[in-house]
Order: C-alpha cells, then sequence, then structure tokens
C-alpha cells in the first residue's frame, strides 16, 4: 500500500507481541476472519495501553497498510 506504519517495530517488538498474545488467547474465537483479528488485535491494544496512543494508532495502521479494513 505504500503507507508508512509508526511504531511497529524492533522498538516496540514487546507491546507488540502483548497485543496480538492478548488478541490470540483471550479474544478471537477458531473461526476468527482477518476483520475479526484486526478488531481484536485493537481491542487488546486499548485494552493493554488505553482508548487512544501511539499502540493502538500502530495496530491500526498496520492492518490498514495491509488492506484488512
Amino acid at each position: 500500500s505504500g503507507q508508512t506504519v509508526t511504531g511497529v517495530g524492533i522498538a516496540n517488538i514487546e507491546q507488540i507481541e502483548k497485543v496480538f498474545y492478548r488478541a490470540f488467547t483471550l479474544l478471537m474465537p477458531a473461526n476468527s476472519t482477518f476483520a475479526t483479528a484486526r478488531a481484536a488485535t485493537i481491542q487488546a491494544a486499548r485494552d493493554l495501553y488505553g482508548a487512544t496512543g501511539p499502540v493502538v494508532n500502530a495496530v491500526t495502521q498496520a492492518w490498514t497498510a495491509v488492506g484488512v479494513n
């Protein structure tokens, strides 16, 4: 897509890992789609790091960058 995603990289890997772990273990059903995964990871980022902020923005931007809206 050519979009820049800020806040995802080696410097933030621990935060992103925590987001995905929470989403995969607590929020996603077995029959999840990419759209469900997007919603679950954004919710996990909100749960862990607040409703707004750099982690929520990074996860949202990353999904948008790969075409999952």
